[in-house]
C-alpha cells in the first residue's frame, strides 16, 4: 500500500515541478506569469490550478513578484531599455540629455554650519539667521565738529556808570559790562575718530573718540572805555548790608584795566561691544553696550590793576589782584545703545540713541590773590576780591550722574568702501559743577587783603559754595567713513 501511494505522489510532482520551471524565467525577467503563458500558447486558457494561488508549506520562502519596470510619464518618450509604444501628441522626439544619476541643478549648497539667509528671500530677521556682516572687518571714520556747549550763569562782574556812582548797582545809570548773564566760550572746533573690527559675522567692537580745541574768550574794559565814567567790579557787602563796588577806574584818580577770562576743554571716549541683530534689504540695527568717559573743563579768571594818578588821594599807588574759578567733571559709566540704518541706493541714513550712567568726579578750585602791590602797605592776607580766605580751597566729590546721547548722520557711498556723511549731535550730562557755581558774591569787606577796617559782617562771607548744574552739547559734523 505505502509503494502505491508514494508512486502516485511521484507522478503529481512531477508536472508541477515542469510547470515552475516553466514561470521562473518568467520572474526573473520581470514579466507576469500568466503574460508568458499566454505568449506560449495563444489559444489554450491555463488551467485553474496555475491561477489560483497555493498555500506553501511550512518552512518555505514565497519567492516575491518582480516590479514591473516604470511606465513613462504622459507627454515623454519611453526611457530607454523601456518598453516602447506610440507617443502622445506633442511629444518631444528629440534627442534626449542624459543626466548621471545624483545630479543637482543651481548653485552648489555651501558646505559647513548656515550662518545667514539672504535678507531678500527671508524678509528680514534677527542674526544669525538674515543679518549678519560678512563684506568687510574693519571700519573707521574721521569727522570735522562744529560744537557748542550751553553757557553757565554769573554773577555782574564788571559795571560802569557816570562819574561819582562808584560802579555800585542800581546807583543812577550803572550798567553791567561783563557777567549777570550766562558766559559762553563757543564755538567749538573739533574732531572724532570710530574704529571698528568686525571679528565675527555678526559680533564687533568699536571705539569713538572725540575732542574740542581749548577754546577761551576774553572780556576787556579799562579807562580809554569808559572815558570819565567808573569803572569798578561790584558786590553785596555783609558789612552794610547793602551793594558796594571796589572802583578800578575813575577820571582823575585812578587809571585802571579789568579782563574776564573764559576757557574750557571738553573731550571724551567710549568703548562698545556691537551687536548686529537684524536686517532685511535696506533696514538693519545693531545693538550696543560698553564703556563710556567724558571731561569737561572750565575756568573763569578775573583780574583787575590799576594805578593811582597824579593829584590824586593815592597817587604813584598800584596794585593788581585775581581772581580765578575753576572746575573740572569726569565722568565714568557704563553705557547701552542701538544703531538703525537705512539704506536707498547709495544714500544711507544712521540714527545713534545711547545712554550711559555712572559716577561723575567733580573737581572744583578757588584762589584769589594780590599779584602786585606797590607804594602801599603790603595786604595783611590772602585773597583777591571774590576769592577770600573763607572760600580760598580745593573741593571734591563724587556723585551719580547719566550721560544721553543722540544722532543722525546722512552719508553718500561714493564707493562700495568709501562714505561721505553729514550728522547733528545732541548730548547732555546732569550734576556737574562749573565756575559759575563756585561764585559767592556777598563780601565781609573786613576779608578783602588791602581794605580799611570795616564794620563786623553778622557772618563769615564769601561760602566755598560748590553746587551742581546741567551741561548740553549739540553741534554738526562732517566726515568720511573707509571699510576694508
Amino acid at each position: 500500500m505505502k509503494r502505491t501511494l508514494f508512486g502516485l505522489g511521484c507522478t503529481l510532482v512531477l508536472p508541477c515541478s515542469l510547470l515552475a520551471q516553466d514561470r521562473a524565467p518568467a520572474a526573473r525577467l520581470g514579466i507576469p506569469a500568466a503574460i508568458t503563458i499566454r505568449a506560449q500558447s495563444p489559444g489554450v486558457e491555463p488551467a485553474a490550478a496555475f491561477e489560483i494561488p497555493k498555500a506553501m508549506p511550512k518552512g518555505t520562502v514565497a519567492e516575491l513578484p518582480s516590479v514591473p519596470s516604470p511606465l513613462p510619464l504622459p507627454g515623454t518618450p519611453p526611457l530607454p531599455g523601456g518598453p516602447a509604444g506610440p507617443l502622445p501628441p506633442g511629444a518631444i522626439t528629440g534627442p534626449m540629455l542624459s543626466v548621471p544619476p545624483g545630479t543637482i541643478y543651481g548653485p552648489p549648497i555651501p558646505s559647513g554650519p548656515v550662518t545667514m539667509m539672504d535678507p531678500v528671500l527671508s524678509g528680514g530677521s534677527a542674526c544669525p539667521m538674515g543679518g549678519c556682516q560678512t563684506q568687510t572687518n574693519w571700519y573707521v571714520g574721521m569727522e570735522a565738529l562744529l560744537w557748542q556747549v550751553n553757557g553757565y550763569t554769573v554773577p555782574p562782574l564788571v559795571t560802569t556808570g557816570p562819574f561819582g556812582t562808584s560802579g555800585i548797582i542800581g546807583n543812577g545809570d550803572v550798567s553791567v559790562l561783563s557777567g549777570g548773564e550766562t558766559m559762553e566760550t563757543n564755538p567749538r572746533y573739533g574732531g572724532r575718530l570710530t574704529l571698528g573690527y568686525w571679528f565675527s559675522p555678526c559680533w564687533a567692537v568699536e571705539l569713538n573718540a572725540f575732542f574740542t580745541r581749548s577754546n577761551e574768550t576774553t572780556f576787556t574794559a579799562d579807562t580809554g572805555t569808559v572815558g570819565d565814567a567808573d569803572l569798578a567790579r561790584p558786590f553785596f557787602s555783609m558789612n552794610s548790608q547793602g551793594e558796594n563796588a571796589e572802583l578800578v577806574s575813575r577820571a582823575g584818580v585812578f587809571s585802571g584795566t579789568v579782563n574776564v577770562l573764559t576757557r574750557s576743554n571738553l573731550y571724551g571716549g567710549e568703548l562698545n561691544a556691537r551687536r548686529h541683530w537684524w536686517t532685511d534689504p535696506i533696514n538693519s540695527l545693531d545693538l550696543i553696550a560698553g564703556f563710556r568717559y567724558l571731561n569737561l573743563e572750565e575756568e573763569l579768571e578775573i583780574t583787575e590793576s590799576s594805578t593811582g594818578l597824579p593829584g590824586g588821594p593815592v597817587p604813584g599807588i598800584s596794585r593788581s589782584l585775581t581772581d580765578s574759578f575753576k572746575t573740572s567733571n569726569n565722568f565714568y559709566g557704563l553705557q547701552i545703545g542701538a544703531i538703525y540704518q537705512y539704506a536707498y541706493g547709495p544714500w544711507n541714513v544712521e540714527l545713534r540713541a545711547k545712554i550711559a550712567a555712572g559716577m561723575n568726579r567733580k573737581y572744583a578750585s578757588i584762589n584769589g590773590s594780590i599779584t602786585q602791590l606797590a607804594g602801599g602797605a603790603p595786604p595783611d592776607q590772602v585773597g583777591g576780591m571774590l576769592a577770600l580766605s573763607s572760600n580760598i580751597g580745593e573741593q571734591r566729590k563724587d556723585q551719580f550722574a547719566f550721560l544721553p546721547e543722540a544722532g543722525i548722520n546722512i552719508g553718500y557711498d561714493i564707493t562700495s568702501r568709501l562714505r561721505v556723511s553729514g550728522g547733528y549731535t545732541l548730548m547732555y550730562i546732569n550734576n556737574v559743577v562749573r565756575p559759575g557755581d563756585l561764585i559767592d558774591r556777598v563780601i565781609d569787606e573786613n576779608l578783602l587783603p588791602d581794605w580799611p577796617a570795616q564794620p563786623p559782617a553778622s557772618s563769615v562771607r564769601p561760602l566755598p559754595r560748590f553746587e551742581s548744574s546741567n551741561v548740553w552739547v549739540q553741534g554738526i559734523s562732517l566726515g568720511l567713513q573707509y571699510k576694508w
